[in-house]
């Protein structure tokens, strides 16, 4: 579990290096693109099964985004879960 201290919050994340490995356990993956290989569609649809991250981001500005945007952390500071955010358009 890596931790960090930001705006005076603590905040808690599991971190998987691979994305497949991520996928097998079943985790929310995104993959971290700095050499923006995978800018396209076309680029990013060659990624496929396994292999396929559910977000693709360029820096770790776009991965907070992604983050703060799509899921809520919950449980204690320390011990959290990260879960997805209800999408409510039904």
């Amino acid at each position: 579990m890596c931790s960090a201290h930001r705006k005076g919050k603590l905040s808690s994340i599991l971190i998987v290096v691979q994305v497949v490995a991520g996928n097998r356990a079943g985790a929310v993956t995104i993959l971290l693109d700095v050499d923006r290989r995978y800018t396209t569609a076309e680029k990013a649809a060659s990624l496929q099964g396994e292999r396929k991250p559910q977000y693709i981001v360029h820096s770790f500005a776009e991965l907070e985004e992604v983050v703060q945007s799509s899921f809520a952390l919950l449980g204690s500071a320390e011990e959290q879960a990260i879960l997805p955010v209800a999408n409510n358009e039904s």
